[in-house]
């Protein structure tokens, strides 16, 4: 069982409004026909918290209106080398998906073959290959949240909005667009949401 309390994206109202702006001015502007164009980065650093990491994970995807535009960049600090007592979100989300890697002998002469079985699952693993983006370090490395939140830029592509969230994360029903909605209602294309999600026990 996963163990914890979950964070929640709180359900706001949805306005749909229009961006006329050039597509050629930095930074990028939204796509003017609404939300639901516009693709998402969400950064999500964890320190040893892999299980709850890949709940987070698989529910991002899960209630997206439109998962397809959604990108994420995994800061993973983990026990590198005792990997099956500290597993990494990504293995925890394919492991959810039904795709787990295979329990491989001790060994240098294993490595070959446990990273090739690690490749398959990873390329059958639904979205891990295009649109989940890794970093992993071994926790003893770690110097504190801010540090590795500073990560994110490394795996960041160009996607027209950046979202930062914690590992342990639940979301409403179209959280994609309903959180570019709130955005778009700022009316201020340098316009920065943040907020302190309630705790799962509040959520009714």
């Amino acid at each position: 069982d996963i163990e914890g309390e979950f964070n929640y994206i709180i359900n706001y109202t949805n306005t749909n409004t229009n961006n006329n702006k050039s597509n050629n001015q930095y930074p990028i502007p939204p796509h003017s026909n609404g939300p639901a164009k516009s693709t998402i980065f969400v950064s999500i650093p964890h320190f040893r918290d892999g299980k709850r990491c890949g709940q987070t994970l698989q529910r991002l995807f899960a209630t997206a209106a439109h998962p397809d535009r959604v990108h994420v960049g995994l800061i993973e600090q983990t026990d590198t080398e005792h990997p099956q007592d500290d597993p990494t979100c990504l293995d925890e989300y394919c492991k959810l998906m039904g795709f787990e890697t295979k329990d491989h002998p001790p060994g240098v002469a294993h490595k070959g073959e446990k990273q090739a079985d690690r490749d398959a699952v990873r390329k059958a693993c639904p979205r891990a290959e295009k649109q989940i983006r890794t970093l992993r370090f071994h926790h003893l490395a770690s110097k504190g949240p801010v540090y590795a939140r500073s990560f994110a830029r490394k795996l960041l592509g160009n996607e027209e909005f950046c979202m930062e969230i914690d590992a342990a994360m639940d979301f409403v029903e179209g959280w994609d667009v309903k959180v570019v909605g709130q955005w778009q209602m700022t009316g201020n294309e340098y316009g920065v949401l943040s907020a302190l999600p309630f705790s799962l026990k509040d959520r009714e």
